[in-house]
């Protein structure tokens, strides 16, 4: 019987809890990567924020808006401040 911690924290299968955020990743990953790219026409450029993609990603899999910002600052998106509001430069593919 292994030891468990208390706390706010759900107490499954640990194994398999790692395997199913690389999963999502992945996907995450996969989606970014079919339809967007960091450099491309003026006539391809879009600005998202991260919520928008969020709600465009809301149907395919859950993914935070944290987890979005990160992900898209390590692939080396660009951002733009409109009235105030971050949004990510994306080229659609």
């Amino acid at each position: 019987m292994s030891a468990r911690r208390i706390g706010f924290r759900s107490y499954g299968d640990d194994d398999q809890e790692p395997e199913e955020v690389k999963k999502k990743d992945t996907r995450f990953l996969d989606f970014i990567h079919a339809n967007y790219s960091t450099e491309g026409d003026v006539e391809d450029m879009e600005f998202r924020t991260a919520t928008e993609l969020q709600y465009e990603l809301n149907e395919i899999m859950y993914v935070s808006t944290i987890k979005i910002n990160d992900t898209l600052k390590e692939l080396g998106f660009g951002t733009k401040f409109i009235e105030g509001v971050p949004n990510w430069v994306l080229y659609k593919k």
